[in-house]
């Protein structure tokens, strides 16, 4: 019983270690499967990493604020088995498009040096940070910075019909285009969300794992928010980008910090050819 306890213990210890993830890793929701039969199970990873390489993290409810599974207009929360892997073992009861999201609570990091700030801002494109973190008189190494992340997976169960919806996360993806059963399908469209509203001239990073290979595209989102993701040859997909604000008590509550990053980002997968 002891030892029984001690792991439990050791688990949750793990989970908490998660919030030093290093900032300019990609975070998201990686389904065993992106498309399940109705009735069978959705599982899924949480992943943190780069280049869709990375670790692998259990199901732990003291790290979000929100894990749910939607599917048409029926949002449930994940109640898994704390420290359970793979994070989501959810069983489904009717076909459709379902959507994973995840709104995880808010984690403090600290740079090594400045260059490694300006290097996460320029990674990221979004250097216009760098002027305003002068202008505010923020020293250059010592400030608290604060993240959160928002994460989207669309699994296709059954016939896959439905729409991707927004959630209601601070920043997030809605997936236009519904990757499963659009034909003929070239692109698929995505809009990305803050606060509710079309958030336009964002850099958008999109990973695709192909035949093996992982290649790197980069985009940049219309006056209403919209990117359009080339299908190509299929594949995996991950679509990411990032946004930072001054911190409120709505976001991060009475936790002092200097900014705040978001990170959106979603997940679809489309067969190759």
């Amino acid at each position: 019983m002891l030892c029984r306890y001690l792991q439990k213990i050791l688990l949750f210890v793990l989970g908490l270690s998660i919030s030093p993830w290093v900032i300019a890793h990609e975070f998201w929701l990686a389904p065993l499967r992106f498309e399940v039969a109705s009735g069978e199970n959705i599982q899924a990873h949480i992943k943190v990493g780069q280049k869709l390489q990375g670790e692998t993290y259990a199901f732990f409810p003291n790290n979000f604020e929100r894990f749910d599974l939607t599917v048409a207009n029926s949002t449930q929360p994940l109640r898994m088995r704390f420290a359970q892997s793979p994070a989501v073992d959810e069983p489904t009861t009717q076909a459709g498009l379902h959507i994973l999201s995840y709104q995880s609570k808010p984690a403090k990091l600290k740079y090594e040096s400045p260059e490694k700030f300006e290097s996460f801002l320029k990674n990221e494109g979004i250097e216009w940070v760098l002027e305003a973190h002068q202008k505010r008189g923020l020293p250059a190494l010592d400030f608290v910075e604060l993240y959160k992340r928002y994460a989207k997976s669309l699994i296709k169960v059954g016939d896959g019909a439905g729409q991707d919806q927004a959630m209601g996360l601070a920043f997030e993806w809605v997936v236009k285009t519904n990757p499963y059963t659009t034909k003929p399908l070239n692109a698929v469209q995505a809009q990305l969300l803050y606060l509710d509203k079309p958030f336009a001239n964002a850099y958008v990073v999109v990973f695709k794992q192909a035949q093996g290979k992982v290649e790197k595209q980069t985009y940049r989102t219309d006056a209403q928010g919209l990117v359009s993701i080339p299908v190509g040859q299929g594949g995996m997909f991950l679509v990411n980008a990032v946004h930072m604000i001054e911190p409120t008590p709505k976001h991060v509550g009475d936790l002092p910090a200097d900014w705040l990053s978001l990170w959106a980002s979603t997940t679809y997968q489309l067969p190759e050819r």
